[in-house]
């Protein structure tokens, strides 16, 4: 896939734990989803394994379907600094399909955690939509960690 890495970061004042278990927990990747397609999530479990699926709810007004569902897989888990997954959908015949892109963060730092949001994909409109996602984490762990 010809792509680009997309690079953002925010300054989050929270542990990397704290950011760590957030981004860990596929309940809340709908409050921190900034581009507004993640809707729910079809399976609750935390995410603790690398190879570990889940699948997410979507929505996006420009999909054929409208609504429909991911299928990811978990690349890096590194607790509490890395996580990435690799989105993919079903194919049909019990086997999943991958595209090109990942969805990786790296936390770092004591008391306040630097987020960095690494993803690859080729368009303008996602380099934008990445870091608003990464704006708009930072507001939730916020509130999270705070509550």
């Amino acid at each position: 896939m010809a792509g680009e890495k997309v690079d953002a970061s925010a300054v989050i004042p929270a542990s990397a734990d704290a950011i760590f278990s957030i981004l860990t927990d596929p309940t809340m990747h709908a409050a921190i989803d900034g581009t507004g397609w993640v809707v729910g999530v079809a399976d609750g479990k935390p995410l603790r394994t690398v190879g570990q699926i889940f699948r997410m709810s979507m929505h996006h007004p420009e999909h054929p379907d409208g609504s429909y569902e991911t299928v990811n897989r978990v690349e890096v888990l590194e607790r509490p600094t890395a996580i990435c997954w690799k989105p993919g959908y079903d194919v049909g015949d019990g086997s999943i399909g991958f595209g090109g892109w990942t969805w990786r963060y790296d936390a770092t730092g004591r008391g306040r955690g630097q987020l960095r949001l690494a993803s690859c994909d080729g368009r303008r409109k996602a380099r934008r939509e990445r870091e608003r996602h990464v704006q708009r984490a930072r507001l939730v762990v916020v509130c999270t960690v705070r509550a």
